[in-house]
């Protein structure tokens, strides 16, 4: 029997309840096929499974960088860079320092607020599709073929 491929994307507010943000933010992702699932800081390493994960991060408030600051010391920097989680964080303070290194792989992107729920909502879809295409890809080349023989050369 075939199992059944999860669209899901975490999503962390460090409030540990559903905010109007969530809300508005689900509705749009699930346009996509993509359900968002919030996530608290002792739920999210139970729920990464062994392929990688898209993890929305909002820090809006000094209160949210600071526990995102406990959660990314105690988490959140092994696994964006051991490639567990692809992070997206929207936030109102600086990008992270600590994630430089996996930039170019998309393991994690910056994007400053105040956005649109429509934008964060295409850009998660973007990295999850972007990932599932990636887990489907055949690592090896193209399979060798023999040239074709001339006609007349036996």
């Amino acid at each position: 029997m075939k199992e059944k491929v999860e669209n899901i994307i975490f999503y962390w507010d460090g409030t540990g309840h559903v905010s109007p943000q969530f809300t508005s933010l689900s509705h749009k992702i699930k346009r996509w096929g993509i359900t968002l699932i919030p996530v608290s800081s002792a739920e999210l390493p139970e729920l990464v499974d062994g392929r990688p994960r898209v993890l929305i991060v909002n820090t809006s408030t000094i209160l949210q960088n600071e526990k995102y600051q406990k959660f990314k010391k105690n988490y959140l920097n092994f696994a964006v860079l051991n490639r567990k989680i692809k992070m997206i964080h929207i936030s109102s303070f600086g990008m992270e320092d600590d994630f430089r290194s996996v930039l170019r792989s998309l393991g994690y992107s910056f994007h400053p607020l105040p956005l649109t729920a429509t934008y964060v909502a295409g850009k998660a879809a973007s990295v999850f599709y972007s990932e599932e295409m990636e887990e489907k890809q055949w690592p090896g080349g193209k399979r060798a073929r023999l040239p074709d023989v001339p006609s007349g050369s036996q």
